[in-house]
């Protein structure tokens, strides 16, 4: 199992691979990571989904609140 940081590197990672696939002739439409598996019809759809599942977890570790003492 992956911790958040290396989910969302890994995410960064699959969104680099999906971005260069069509500059090698190659149309990423499908990316597992850490067994969850994400497929659409075509790569924008991917990019998108996988920005969803980013921001996500980039809000999972910011803290729910700030405590301030003075």
């Amino acid at each position: 199992m992956l911790d958040v940081n290396q989910k969302i590197h890994a995410i960064d990672t699959a969104l680099e691979h999906v971005l260069n696939g069509p500059k090698e002739g190659v149309e990423i439409s499908e990316y597992e990571i850490d067994g969850l598996r994400v497929k659409k019809r075509n790569p924008i759809e991917l990019i998108k989904e996988l920005q969803k599942l980013k921001g996500a977890l980039v809000a999972k570790t910011r803290p729910r609140y700030l405590r301030y003492v003075f």
